[in-house]
């Protein structure tokens, strides 16, 4: 099972550095694509508790800037600003 930390960090390994490594402003996250990529089984709401706190913010240096979609489910998107 997959803790709000290990969900963090697979967040800012696989979307978070590669947008900074290429230069981008804002990067979009789905969190079912997380959910999947991560093989989660019915963690959706725990995916998008870690992608709209205020702990990954700080952790991910993002600053969350929309989200679209429903609360807790798999077609979610959250935009972030780099800092």
């Amino acid at each position: 099972m997959a803790d709000a930390k290990a969900i963090g960090q697979f967040v800012i390994g696989k979307y978070i550095t590669p947008a900074r490594n290429r230069g981008d402003y804002v990067v979009g996250v789905r969190s079912g694509e997380v959910h999947d990529d991560m093989g989660l089984h019915q963690k959706l709401p725990a995916v998008c508790s870690v992608l709209g706190s205020n702990t990954f913010n700080r952790t991910a240096k993002v600053r969350r800037i929309a989200v679209e979609g429903p609360i807790n489910g798999a077609s979610t998107l959250f935009m972030y600003r780099l800092k």
